[in-house]
C-alpha cells in the first residue's frame, strides 16, 4: 500500500495542532518559559515556519506571576525575554535565527500548506 503524500509530505509521519489552544499554552505561565516560547511560535507560525510578532507583542504574551502574588501577572523585561528565548535555542525548540519579533520552528517540525511565505523581520519571500 501507498503511503499518503502531498507535495512530499508523508502523513504518516505528520499530525497537526491547534493554533488557538498552541497560545492558551503560550500564555499559561504554569508552563516552563522556553516551552512557552516554542508554544508561542507554533501559534503564530506561518507557511515557513515564521512567527512575527509587533513590538513587545511576545513579552506581553509571556506575561508571569509575581512571587507576591502568583494570581498577578507582569510582562517580563526584554532580558527575561530574550533569555527565554536563549534556552528555546539551546532545547532545539525554535531555530538559532529567532528573535525577539519572530520564532522561527524548524523546518523538520512545522510545515503549513496555507499562509504567508514571508518574513518581514528576516527578509524572507518577495520584498520589493
Amino acid at each position: 500500500m501507498t503511503r499518503p503524500t502531498t507535495r512530499g509530505i508523508d502523513f504518516e509521519e505528520w499530525g497537526a495542532i491547534n493554533q488557538r489552544e498552541a497560545l492558551r499554552i503560550a500564555r499559561s505561565p504554569l508552563q516552563p518559559m522556553p516551552y512557552r516560547v516554542m508554544f508561542a511560535a507554533m501559534s503564530r507560525a506561518n507557511r515557513v515556519g515564521h512567527a512575527e510578532f509587533a513590538k513587545g507583542e511576545l513579552a506581553d504574551l509571556l506575561k508571569v506571576t509575581r512571587g507576591d502574588s502568583p494570581s498577578m501577572l507582569t510582562v517580563p523585561s526584554r532580558q527575561q525575554v530574550w533569555g527565554a528565548i536563549r534556552r528555546a535555542k539551546n532545547l532545539e525548540l525554535v531555530e538559532e535565527t529567532s528573535r525577539l519579533r519572530c520564532l522561527i520552528l524548524s523546518p523538520s517540525l512545522w510545515t503549513r500548506g496555507t499562509g504567508s511565505g514571508r518574513c518581514a523581520e528576516h527578509r524572507v519571500g518577495r520584498w520589493v
